[in-house]
Formats: C-alpha cells, structure tokens, sequence
C-alpha cells in the first residue's frame, strides 16, 4: 500500500490522519488447452482460457465531499473465459477471431477511509463481452514481383462503466458498446525486393463513440468521455531487414 502525506481524513475520534491504503493482493486461478495442427486438412490454431479472479483490498480513489483520496474497497471477483482461433482453409485465406465475456462485480463494495464509509459499483472500465473477427486474402504475383494481401478487421465491445460508482455518486457514467471496422492491402516484396506498401483506413465507417470517461462528477458535478478516433487513412512505405 502507500500513504499521502498531503491529503488527509478524519478518523473516528474526530482527528485529522493522513491519507493511507493498505496493500492489493490477487488470487487467479486459470486452465486452458491451446491446439495447433489441422482441421479437416486446414491449419488451425485454438486457445481457451478459463480463469477465476479473487481481489483483496482493491486501491481506487475514494470521494471526500469535492476531494479524492487513496482508500481500498473490501473485495471483488472477476470471472471470465478468453478464446481465439486462427483457420486457413486455403492457401490464399485465412480466417480468424476472439472471443472474450468477463464479469467483474464487487463482492463486497464498501471502501472505509476515516470515519466515512462509502459504496462502490458497478466494476468500471470493464465490458463484459469483446470479440473481433478478421478475413485475409492473400495472392503471389507471377515470378519475383510480390505478394498482394487484403484484409478486413472487425472489432465489437459491449456497455461499460467509465467510474467504479455509477450505482451511488457518480450515476450516468455507462458508455454504450461500439463496433468497428479497419481495411488493409499490402504489396509485400515488391520485384523481389525487401520494399512493401500498405494502404490502410481505420473505422471505415466513421463511428461516433467514446473509449473512457473522466468521472469528476463527484467533484465538479461535471462527468466528460474520451472520443475514439474518426475514420483514419494513410499509406504506409516499409522495408524488412
């Protein structure tokens, strides 16, 4: 843990003490199987990961009227399975994703700091479902002139929370899922040389959404959200070496 010499609280007798925090411990627990080989004659490659979450003391910043201090809340849980997979069913394609659910909660949500007692929940900057797909085509041009690639990505997130007290002081403070898309091509090796180019163009469909948020509404009474990035092209000149 740590202490904050320059902030402080009061206690239970009515004195002025200095901010402190005890320490954060984690038990995970996890099992998973990875496999790569083939399907049906196409290389694949699969991993899954199971795993349970147990968080003693967790350190957050807890609201004192229009002031922040250090404090811990009692305890949480996170819970969740992870998986991603790889497939080529030819030589010119290749096909993949991941797949993620996580479930964070507080098992006990209160925070003590000095005489003040204070609830927290839901968890923040955790969306319970992430996953993302992408396609990849891929052709050799005749003789030493290269190799042509094309691919699509497509990512998607569920609702989150941008403060860990949304249920108490900080209502309001949710960001809705979004999702997005990115396109890429290549020329790779280009005349047999170890010069390529890439043109490239993220969140093709230029979405409206936000990536996090600033919850200072305890504070200020005034909570704001991050923006993600507009749709973004460009090309790219590389050489491997």
């Amino acid at each position: 843990g740590g202490f904050n010499g320059t902030a402080s609280s009061v206690d239970a007798n009515g004195n002025n003490v200095a901010n402190r925090f005890l320490p954060e411990t984690t038990y995970d627990f996890e099992v998973g199987a990875k496999y790569n080989g083939y399907v049906g004659g196409a290389q694949t490659t699969f991993n899954i990961a199971v795993y349970d979450q147990h968080i003693n003391h967790v350190i957050r910043a807890v609201y004192l009227g229009v002031a922040a201090v250090s404090g811990n809340v009692d305890k949480a849980r996170v819970t969740g399975v992870e998986a991603d997979f790889s497939i080529r069913p030819a030589s010119w394609l290749q096909l993949g994703g991941t797949l993620a659910y996580t479930d964070a909660r507080y098992t006990r949500n209160t925070a003590v700091v000095g005489n003040t007692v204070v609830q927290f929940g839901p968890y923040g900057d955790v969306p319970k479902w992430t996953g993302s797909a992408f396609a990849k085509v891929e052709h050799e041009l005749d003789g030493d002139s290269g190799t042509l690639s094309l691919r699509g990505d497509l990512y998607s997130q569920s609702r989150f929370f941008f403060s860990n007290a949304a249920d108490t002081i900080l209502p309001g403070t949710s960001i809705k899922g979004y999702t997005l898309v990115d396109l890429r091509a290549e020329w790779n090796e280009i005349g047999g040389s170890q010069f390529g180019i890439a043109a490239y163009v993220k969140n093709l469909t230029d979405k409206k959404y936000s990536v996090g948020g600033f919850a200072l509404g305890a504070v200020n009474a005034i909570n704001s959200t991050l923006p993600g990035l507009p749709r973004m092209y460009g090309v790219e000149l590389n050489v491997k070496f």
